[in-house]
Formats: C-alpha cells, sequence, structure tokens
C-alpha cells in the first residue's frame, strides 16, 4: 500500500513539474502573457508542496535536499527511482 502511495505522489511530483517546465517554455516566447505567468506560479507551488510532501514520508529525491534533513541522507532507504517490490 505505502508503495502504491509514494509512486502516486511521484506521479503528481511528475505532471506538476511538467506542467511548470512547459509554461516556463511559453514564458520564454511570451514573457509578459500574465495567464502563463500565474499558471507557471501555480504549478510551481504544487510541485515544491508536492515535494515536501514525499520527502517527509519516504526521503529526498535530489541531493540537494538530503542535506535539509539533519545530516546527508541521500544514501539511506531505496533510491526515489528503484522498485522496492522485488
Amino acid at each position: 500500500m505505502a508503495e502504491l502511495q509514494k509512486n502516486a505522489l511521484m506521479r503528481r511530483i511528475q505532471e506538476a513539474c511538467f506542467a511548470a517546465h512547459e509554461c516556463a517554455l511559453y514564458l520564454d516566447g511570451h514573457p509578459g502573457n500574465r495567464r502563463a505567468l500565474n499558471m507557471h506560479a501555480a504549478f510551481t507551488k504544487t510541485a515544491n508542496e508536492l515535494k515536501a510532501q514525499y520527502e517527509s514520508r519516504f526521503g529526498p529525491l535530489t541531493s540537494d535536499s538530503a542535506s535539509r534533513q539533519g545530516g546527508w541522507t541521500w544514501t539511506k532507504g531505496a533510491w526515489p527511482w528503484q522498485n522496492t517490490e522485488e
């Protein structure tokens, strides 16, 4: 069950990051588009909130966030892309 929740949360993170990145690409050509700016901010906020939720439950997603958890936790537990059900 925990693995399903972990995978579902990872999927939501990927979706929010993808949407934020697509907005950023659009903004490269349309920097004054207010709607796109607001969408980018919303997707970025959502992605950051989801990442924080994931990391509090399952550990760091990147080495950048490993030291924020009171030590070097990057190598503890399964890596984000590892299948722990095998």
